[in-house]
């Protein structure tokens, strides 16, 4: 991570924002890393306002966006970052580190690699339904059996499409993703401390980013008497069959039982991969201690 850190560095103390150089240089830097180079084979840098960042797993093509990071800085604790460069790319930095997670998922997932979070997104994905709905278009007419099943396939997409981006931090491979690319920002910020970049500047966006983090760790819990359910069930059970969900040996529709099935997984896997967790271990999730030990204090 020191080489990320070195760029962000240098363009931080120079108060230059991130650019399609920047990005192109820390994707280049992770690809390797995770060899990811089958998985991303296209890059485009957007400055379209609420574009978005995005990794497309059909075309295993990448999207950044370095125009929201900027909006950021409207809000009331980014203000008061003197270094405004340094907080942009850092956000900016965050958003690769979180579509690199996207690809080095498809990656595990071609390989067959067979994890808790592989499986999950295993039912989520649609990619097949996406493929067969194209195929609409270049009909005139629909009237076969085979029509009605796309039409009813297009549907199921929209309706899954919807969910998703109504409830989008809750989906298992999106919960994963925020929480890796937070760890990677919480070791590139330790690293920075040792330069002369402004600790004060360093202190208030890492407290920033921890209160983001802290959110998607604590995101679709609910206490459940003596236990709590699982974030990435309850989601994975509103866009497919129950009988798909319990192809996952691990899940019970019954919050204690679905715990006990788990309760061997460190509290911190449990948490990225959206399972249960006992009720108490709630409160283990706060801003003076986390089982992932991002962002803390320097003494």
């Amino acid at each position: 991570m020191e080489e990320i850190a070195n760029i962000i560095y240098e363009y931080s103390i120079n108060k230059k924002l991130a650019d399609k150089d920047f990005v192109n240089k820390i994707v280049n830097i992770l690809s390797d890393m995770y060899g990811l180079e089958y998985y991303i084979k296209g890059m485009e840098v957007s400055k379209k306002i609420f574009d978005g960042s995005d990794y497309s797993p059909r075309n295993k093509t990448m999207t950044i966006n370095i125009f929201d990071s900027r909006m950021l800085l409207i809000e009331p604790l980014p203000l008061l970052v003197k270094n405004k460069a340094l907080f942009v790319n850092l956000d900016i930095a965050l958003a690769i580190f979180h579509e690199v997670d996207h690809a080095l998922l498809m990656k595990l997932k071609e390989l067959g690699k067979d994890s808790i979070d592989v499986k999950l997104y295993n039912l989520i994905s649609d990619e097949e339904l996406i493929d067969e709905v194209s195929k609409i278009n270049s009909k005139d007419e629909l009237t076969t059996d085979d029509d009605k099943k796309m039409i009813s396939n297009m549907l199921k997409v929209s309706k899954d499409y919807i969910y998703y981006q109504l409830h989008h931090d809750e989906a298992p491979h999106e919960r994963r993703a925020i929480i890796n690319s937070h760890m990677h920002l919480s070791r590139i910020i330790d690293i920075l401390y040792d330069t002369d970049l402004s600790s004060k500047d360093l202190d208030k966006i890492r407290y920033y980013q921890l209160g983001a983090f802290l959110k998607i760790c604590l995101e679709g819990y609910k206490k459940m008497g003596e236990v709590t359910n699982s974030p990435s069930y309850d989601y994975v059970k509103k866009i497919t069959s129950m009988e798909d969900l319990e192809k996952i040996d691990i899940y019970d529709y019954n919050p204690f039982r679905a715990y006990n099935n788990v309760k061997l997984y460190k509290l911190k896997d449990r948490i990225l991969y959206g399972l249960p967790l006992e009720s108490p271990e709630l409160k283990k999730i706060n801003r003076k201690s986390n089982p992932f030990h991002v962002y803390e204090k320097r003494r």
